[in-house]
């Protein structure tokens, strides 16, 4: 049986280092965010914090809060075709997963990444990414706006949670047994 292991959680938690285990793997990823600013792009809004914040949150509130998951639905629907396991990147809602849910038979698996607000403000300052901002404001706005989607209601009705505030490689580890365990009851 096939199977979607989405990950969600907020900002800067390690979503993405998961997806590196997952890649290392040769699992198909989809990256929700990246359909979200590919549709930017296209649009020629320029990606900033607020603008990757604002544009989504208009798209939920003209077409219902799981519109980001239907617009992945033709990339996933290629990605389960390439094997068992499908990991989806950056969930932020329950309507998000219900859709899945539907559209895929209940093969839902969630695992949350957690990490405090101090040390995820700690990676948003230190890493270099198109989107992010350094100023505290802008933090607090970006995990505002994702808990107004719902990440929260998400993250606690999670079937895995990784706390995610020690070494990468504790956070590898951490990864790597989830994986197994999702694959072992498939």
């Amino acid at each position: 049986m096939k199977k979607i292991l989405v990950i969600t959680g907020m900002p800067l938690a390690g979503k993405s280092m998961f997806c590196e285990v997952v890649k290392e793997k040769q699992f198909p990823i989809i990256t929700m965010s990246h359909v979200v600013k590919k549709e930017m792009r296209e649009k020629g809004i320029e990606i900033t914090n607020r603008s990757l914040r604002e544009y989504p949150t208009n798209l939920r509130k003209e077409h219902g809060m799981d519109i980001v998951a239907r617009k992945c639905k033709r990339l996933l629907d290629e990605a389960l075709n390439k094997g068992d396991l499908l990991v989806i990147n950056g969930a932020r809602g329950p309507e998000e997963i219900e859709f899945l849910r539907t559209q895929y038979n209940g093969s839902i698996v969630i695992a949350a990444i957690i990490a405090s607000q101090k040390i995820r403000f700690e990676r948003f300052r230190s890493r270099d990414r198109e989107d992010d901002e350094k100023e505290w404001e802008e933090f607090v706005f970006r995990d505002n706006e994702e808990l107004k989607w719902g990440v929260d209601n998400l993250i606690v009705k999670a079937d895995y949670e990784i706390i995610n505030e020690g070494s990468i490689e504790e956070m590898k580890n951490k990864s790597e047994q989830i994986l197994k365990e999702v694959i072992e009851k498939s």
